[in-house]
């Protein structure tokens, strides 16, 4: 099996350019200027990690929300009221639920001391549905913000894939010039915007550019992609998704197969945290304290005569001891197959 050297880049579940060629150090200066990096973060679609309550919120495999303690790793509340966690503002969590019976985006504001559900939201869609997971004939992805006035407002983005698979073989029996493995391209896709009173449970349309144009840096970020520094060199650097700590990797020799590289923690100010093994890389992640928490994408491995099959899960690991604390598995919400034929 082979072990990628850097993995895709992901900014709440939206992944990153893989052109990658500045200084991550811009994060850093971007999470004093744009609300929303701040003491709650969205590290991954379907996971927003709330330092000021001690908690991360994910989307749960059994459906729903799971509220999950950052210190232990154990579930405080449970929800079946919505069930993909999108941003949390003064106390309160924004989420989507199911889609209603047309598709419609549902979002609802949950309360984070019980999860309990304060008001709800539909949001009317026109040609798509606002489904929670994707599939062969779609994706969907919503994310929330705070506008510089305070303001909540949610964007989607709705793509229908399209599939290019192996040529087909010429009547007359000659071999085709070209052929191309199944895989998956952009094709016709939607969007959309609306401004959310979380209290009152109203959502307003609005133009997607007018969003984007609110969401300012933090959208120009998104586009550019999260700078590495050092890239082509033995030592790799990348910035905390809130801009507090800086991640150096390098090759581990005596890591093994599954942890091949070596991170250093530190905070601004260049003071160590701590070191582990890793099994990738670089990441996109938050630290506590000394702990690293970071996104295990999901895997297949052989390990003697057992097959591990690892899910997509949300990582605490101490810096201290390189060893994993918790983990807590989250809803996969991309498609990886199969495809046609």
């Amino acid at each position: 099996m082979k072990i990628l050297e850097i993995v895709p880049l992901s900014l709440g579940g939206r992944m990153m350019p893989k052109k990658i060629v500045r200084s991550g150090w811009a994060l850093a200066l971007l999470a004093a200027l744009v609300p929303g990096i701040s003491a709650a973060t969205t590290l991954h679609d379907g996971v927003v990690v709330d330092f000021a309550k001690g908690a991360a919120y994910l989307a749960s495999p059994e459906g729903g929300i799971d509220a999950v303690q950052l210190s232990t790793g154990n579930v405080i509340w449970k929800t079946r009221d919505a069930a993909k966690p999108l941003l949390v503002k003064d106390g309160a969590l924004l989420a989507q639920g199911r889609p209603g019976p047309k598709g419609e985006l549902t979002l609802v504001t949950l309360d984070t001391r019980q999860g309990a559900a304060k008001s709800r939201a539909e949001v009317a869609l026109e040609g798509v549905r606002a489904n929670l997971k994707d599939g062969p004939s779609q994706t969907f992805r919503a994310e929330a913000f705070v506008a510089a006035d305070k303001s909540v407002v949610v964007t989607w983005v709705a793509e229908e894939p399209t599939f290019r698979g192996m040529v087909p073989a010429p009547e007359d029996g000659l071999a085709p010039a070209k052929s191309a493995a199944v895989s998956a391209g952009k094709g016709r896709s939607s969007r959309g915007a609306v401004r959310v009173d979380m209290a009152q449970g109203r959502a307003v349309p609005m133009a997607f550019e007018k969003a984007q144009s609110l969401e300012g840096p933090a959208l120009a970020l998104r586009a550019e992609g999260i700078r590495v520094r050092g890239l082509g060199t033995t030592t790799r650097e990348l910035t905390s998704l809130d801009g507090q700590h800086v991640l150096k990797s390098e090759r581990n020799p005596e890591g093994g197969l599954w942890t091949p590289y070596r991170w250093t923690v530190t905070d601004k100010s260049g003071r160590v945290i701590g070191t582990a093994n890793a099994p990738v890389s670089l990441t996109p992640f938050l630290v506590s304290g000394t702990r690293i928490l970071y996104m295990a994408m999901p895997s297949v491995r052989k390990e003697g005569d057992k097959i591990v099959d690892q899910p997509l899960r949300l990582v605490s690991m101490d810096l201290l001891s390189g060893t994993d604390v918790w983990d807590s598995e989250v809803v996969d919400s991309n498609y990886r197959g199969p495809f046609p034929p």
